[in-house]
């Protein structure tokens, strides 16, 4: 997270400025904008609390606002930024252990939400009843204007026919008649381990559909050191020949060519729909 995310739109805001980012992920897995309506409630909030001191339970609410702080400072990462600059960089292998929660950014959250609840009930509490409700009004208002383009382009998108459909890459019939007669369905190179000669999501349908298995997919969190010998050991095989005669393999034209040429035992490869398919005749 950018020390300035709150206010960075980056491409959200129809009334705010832009502001530079240090990062290519800040905004998104660091995006934090609050929108100008909820930065407007936070301001009158402020003023309301500067002039209108009152009671309030800070002894109460002081293990949520240390357990909030402590979140968002955790969100900032050891390489702490400032619009596009980078202020301080702490990062060190023995931080590793804390990688576990990966992108950091989204830490922030619990005290954004704890802000913004903080600003409506200052807002509600210190305030007359028509001067809360216009202040509120006027936020929600200005909120609605600020984010309308973005949300009006999400609505559309998910209104649209195309969001709700899905076109099989892999139509062709010939996989109904291969596929019950093998176990194993192998990308080369699977989607984790690189660039894959095409998406895993119409391979891993048929997959479905004939209970093979098949060893491509996008994953979130996986074991470094397992997927990288795994990877290894895949482009070791594919290289030395060995062929299962149990596996169709999906591969460029390329690498079926030369997959064909070093097999070990007799492998028939032709084209089907997208993408090459070889399997032991």
């Amino acid at each position: 997270m950018n020390l300035l995310a709150p206010i960075t739109p980056s491409g959200w805001s129809s009334l705010l400025p832009e502001w530079p980012v240090a990062a290519a992920g800040q905004p998104y897995e660091g995006f934090q904008y609050l929108g100008a309506g909820n930065l407007l409630l936070l301001v009158a909030a402020m003023i309301v609390v500067l002039r209108r001191r009152g009671p309030a339970p800070w002894r109460g609410m002081l293990p949520i606002v240390v357990t909030t702080g402590l979140c968002a400072l955790y969100a900032l990462s050891p390489r702490v930024t400032l619009a596009g600059v980078v202020l301080m960089d702490w990062s060190d292998p023995a931080l590793e252990p804390l990688a576990i929660f990966r992108a950091t950014g989204r830490f922030f959250w619990p005290l954004s939400y704890l802000l913004l609840a903080g600003g409506i009930g200052v807002i509600v509490s210190r305030l007359a009843r028509p001067a809360a409700i216009g202040v509120l009004c006027v936020a929600a208002t200005l909120q609605a204007v600020d984010l309308r383009k973005p949300h009006g382009e999400r609505r559309a998108t998910s209104r649209s026919e195309a969001f709700h459909g899905w076109r099989n890459p892999l139509p062709s019939p010939e996989w109904h008649q291969l596929l019950p007669n093998y176990d194993d369905l192998v990308i080369y190179p699977a989607r984790q381990c690189g660039t894959a000669p095409i998406g895993f999501e119409g391979a891993a349908y048929l997959a479905a559909l004939h209970g093979v298995t098949i060893n491509s997919a996008e994953v979130a969190r996986y074991n470094e050191d397992d997927n990288r010998a795994y990877c290894d050991d895949l482009a070791s095989r594919i290289g030395d020949g060995v062929v299962d005669r149990r596996t169709i393999y999906l591969m460029d034209d390329l690498a079926a060519a030369q997959f064909q040429q070093r097999a070990r035992l007799p492998l028939q490869c032709r084209r089907i729909d997208a993408i090459t398919a070889c399997s032991p005749e």
